[in-house]
């Protein structure tokens, strides 16, 4: 059924990625290389205290924040805020491991008693997390599949804007949801032979100047357009590596140069770049899902932790599409 292996996907690209988080390309390449097989998320970071001594298998708040969108969707049935907020604030309580400072406390806030509109300004105007992005693919994939309105795509324009400034209420952040949602958008129409990255920096531009911003995004994709080595050009330290320009421009260049590759390659050469690696590999997951909706990524899940539920999510937001377009 299309789309039924999308938790397992971006689970298992997000467990891939996360023992090499916060490695430049340069160690990571000391460390031999990204091996085939998963690997416990703390064997090159022994000091990393939030997945220290966690299984092989485990994934992060990537994960947890899509399958929060996919949970609420299927069933909604709708996009609603409030369901999406209490879901993620249920993520969270199980386990908070890697989620940024800024999501946790706008999630912290969420009140029953609020309105809409105040719940979609409690995020932080400063924080350039991924958390967002994380989100979209199920809303996207869910919008494109809506046949419910005329006027579906505004509906899922509000709705990607409202469930970003949730965690994320700043200018810089809708706009690159923005983008993200067109590259998506575009994947699962697969009308557009166009390179992602050339998309996304036409795309990251117009949207940027829609809120009279400056677009750190289009500067970053134009440099990994330019770049014969992604992690060295684009991540000016490894800090930033984890802000949301960085992990797009990357993710869509790695795609770009790699499309048609098997879906583990294609991890793994994202993972390669080094950076928040979690977390371009489990957005490059999402994207390869929308291109390949019908087709396995041929990867072993049994090790993903809490694989039945994964599985479970899969075939429940899989039967809600199929529902759409029956």
């Amino acid at each position: 059924m299309k789309y039924d292996h999308l938790a397992t996907t971006t689970a298992y690209a997000d467990a891939k990625g996360l023992p090499y988080e916060a490695k430049t390309k340069q160690q990571i390449e000391e460390l031999g290389g990204v091996v085939s097989e998963l690997i416990a998320p703390d064997v090159h970071s022994p000091d990393f205290p939030d997945f220290q001594g966690m299984p092989v298998g485990t994934w992060s708040d990537d994960t947890q924040h899509t399958l929060a969108m996919m949970e609420s969707l299927a069933t909604a049935r709708s996009f609603n805020l409030m369901n999406l907020a209490h879901r993620l604030r249920t993520e969270m309580d199980t386990s908070d491991a890697g989620w940024g400072g800024a999501t946790k406390r706008a999630i912290e806030k969420v009140d029953e008693t609020m309105s809409k509109r105040d719940l979609a300004r409690l995020g932080e105007e400063e924080s350039m997390g991924c958390g967002p992005l994380m989100r979209l693919t199920p809303l996207v994939i869910f919008n494109e599949h809506n046949p419910n309105s005329t006027d579906a795509r505004d509906i899922g324009l509000h709705a990607v804007y409202d469930s970003t400034t949730l965690t994320h209420c700043n200018f810089q952040s809708m706009a690159h949801a923005r983008t993200h949602a067109d590259i998506l958008r575009t994947l699962i129409k697969g009308d557009d032979d166009r390179l992602l990255s050339n998309i996304a920096w036409y795309a990251s531009e117009a949207h940027t100047k829609r809120f009279d911003e400056v677009s750190t995004l289009h500067s970053k994709i134009a440099r990994a357009i330019r770049s014969h080595d992604l992690g060295n050009d684009v991540y000016d330290d490894i800090e930033e590596s984890f802000a949301s320009w960085c992990v797009q421009a990357v993710a869509y260049a790695t795609y770009d140069r790699n499309r048609g590759a098997p879906f583990n390659e294609l991890i793994d050469a994202v993972i390669a770049e080094g950076g928040d690696t979690d977390s371009t590999a489990a957005l490059i997951a999402g994207m390869w899902v929308c291109e390949h909706p019908d087709e396995d990524p041929g990867v072993d899940i049994t090790q993903l932790q809490q694989s039945e539920r994964l599985v479970t999510a899969g075939k429940a937001f899989a039967q809600l599409i199929a529902s759409q377009s029956s």
